[in-house]
């Protein structure tokens, strides 16, 4: 039979490779959670930036010349790419997950789909 002082010894060793462990899972699971925040943070700001450039060039545009624009565009890209509906009840276009408001037939700001 082993003696008590070497049971408690490897007891402790066991305690504190079990921390360890536990220990290196949780810095590699926060480091990967930092790293997908970010990524969305830099697309959060891309996005905004996206939309400020596309806000200032189509700033006062007609209906028209926006759903002009728009179907050029998608006609040049794949065609799988997006798909543009626009909807007069709420003056809005819509392309992929894009909300173009408008007032009065004028452009008036984009935002995400609700």
């Amino acid at each position: 039979m082993l003696s008590k002082p070497i049971v408690l010894l490897s007891i402790g060793f066991i305690l504190s490779l079990s921390l360890c462990g536990v220990l290196a899972y949780l810095w590699i699971d926060r480091s990967v959670t930092q790293a997908y925040s970010d990524t969305g943070y830099e697309r959060d700001k891309s996005y905004r930036l996206m939309v400020s450039l596309l806000e200032s060039e189509w700033e006062g545009l007609s209906k028209d010349e926006l759903l002009a624009a728009l179907q050029s565009h998608i006609d040049r890209a794949d065609s799988n790419a997006a798909s543009l509906f626009t909807d007069d009840e709420t003056g809005t276009i819509v392309i992929g997950t894009l909300v173009i408001e408008l007032d009065e037939d004028r452009f008036k700001r984009i935002r995400p789909t609700d």
